[in-house]
């Protein structure tokens, strides 16, 4: 078995038409040897049974159904242990994968170092959601050349080293997963600490995290977390919980950063379940240094940390969105 497909679904029959749509451009993958794993989180409202129906009996499909919401890191784990090809995909409910894309991201995935790689993603609108993704030294993430066009992404037509590639549809060197890390994810975690502390963890230990020059599909974008309301929540919590476990350039820009983020009240709320979750973190993947993953760095760090919102005020005021927007050219490794 040459690719193994975990693919994960959590109550989406609010989406139902997107699920099965998902479903069927995975099943109908243009590659010859792979099987599909369909991991149901607990789903309560019938769908996991309404699409196990659309499958072919003949096809190469297992069913795990879990107990518990597991979330996007625990079911992707079950997933994982249940994987017999030499590569794994993990791909969400709500991604249309372009019927190529595995085939081609695998005629691309190098031997040796490379641990991951990850294509282009477009939203519904047809702009980039992501063509790997970025941290930076103060722990914000995110999409590269996101809101972009393919033609306005410069950098779109090669492959390019990445902090981490998206999780919505990424794939990754099964056996050097299991052997360095035993799992790719934190199942405690739940989600959206999940590719990003991948990717860091697979950087410092010397792998490689690759973006490919190929189109991936749509994304959908977050559709369980929208309709649970706890995007904003994870994510802020997630920002801390990396700011927690990562040894990062400027130590001392970090410290100033979090004493202006916990003046708010709400997140220092969020601060005492991020330091469990970082411990955790740090107990399983041990502390993560910034200096071995390509990232960001700004030369207005400084003011990033100290002053309110001066990132988004930076490219509201100046109307410089299209010309900061990060391109694969602007990550760099610290040696």
């Amino acid at each position: 078995m040459d690719v193994s497909i975990v693919w994960l679904n959590y109550n989406s029959r609010p989406i139902l038409d997107l699920a099965k749509r998902s479903l069927e451009s995975v099943l109908t993958l243009d590659y010859d040897s792979y099987e599909v794993i369909m991991v149901d989180n607990a789903s309560t409202d019938g769908s996991d049974q309404y699409l196990l129906s659309l499958v072919d009996k003949e096809k190469n499909v297992k069913f795990l159904k879990l107990k518990e919401n597991l979330g996007y890191a625990g079911g992707m784990n079950e997933g994982f242990k249940h994987a017999k090809g030499r590569y794994v995909a993990f791909i969400t409910n709500d991604v249309v994968t372009e019927p190529t894309s595995l085939k081609q991201a695998l005629e691309r995935f190098e031997v040796g170092k490379v641990a991951c790689v990850g294509g282009y993603l477009l939203d519904p609108l047809g702009k980039i959601y992501s063509a790997g993704n970025w941290v930076d030294a103060l722990m914000g993430v995110g999409g590269i050349c996101g809101g972009l066009s393919v033609s306005e992404c410069h950098t779109v037509d090669e492959a390019w080293p990445v902090s981490y590639v998206d999780g919505a549809y990424m794939i990754c060197n099964t056996r050097i997963i299991r052997h360095s890390i035993e799992l790719p994810f934190i199942s405690e975690t739940f989600a959206y600490l999940d590719d990003n502390l991948l990717g860091f963890k697979l950087w410092n230990l010397g792998y490689q995290v690759l973006y490919v020059p190929v189109y991936f599909g749509v994304h959908h974008i977050s559709q369980t977390f929208k309709r649970l309301g706890v995007i904003n929540r994870l994510s802020i919590k997630s920002r801390l919980v990396r700011l927690l476990v990562t040894n990062t350039c400027n130590e001392y820009f970090k410290k100033i950063y979090l004493t202006k983020v916990l003046a708010s009240s709400s997140i220092r709320k969020l601060y005492h379940e991020a330091v469990e979750t970082a411990n955790i973190v740090k107990s399983k993947f041990g502390t993560i240094n910034l200096k071995s993953i390509p990232h960001v760095h700004y030369k207005d760090e400084i003011f990033m940390a100290t002053i309110p919102f001066y990132r988004s005020l930076k490219l509201n005021l100046l109307n410089f969105k299209k010309l900061n927007t990060i391109t694969h050219d602007i990550l760099t490794i610290h040696k």
